[in-house]
């Protein structure tokens, strides 16, 4: 499945905060996986890296996932 604009532009997104806060892709999807995420961790990896579309909701759950491991405190 090709991904569309929004999805590429999403995975850049997340992509970025991964790397500039030295979160791995392990630690993401537990914390995904944590508040609620359905994809399983080589679904998450494979996203990561652009060759996997997942649904909406499952974006933006990672997005989450991702600020609340980056967030202060």
């Amino acid at each position: 499945m090709a991904l569309d604009f929004e999805e590429q532009q999403d995975i850049q997104v997340l992509n970025t905060v991964l790397s500039r806060s030295h979160i791995r892709v392990g630690e993401l999807w537990l914390h995904y996986y944590s508040i609620g995420g359905m994809a399983t961790q080589g679904e998450v990896e494979a996203h990561v890296n652009g060759l996997m579309s997942l649904p909406q909701l499952e974006r933006k759950l990672l997005q989450l996932a991702a600020e609340e491991i980056n967030a202060p405190g």
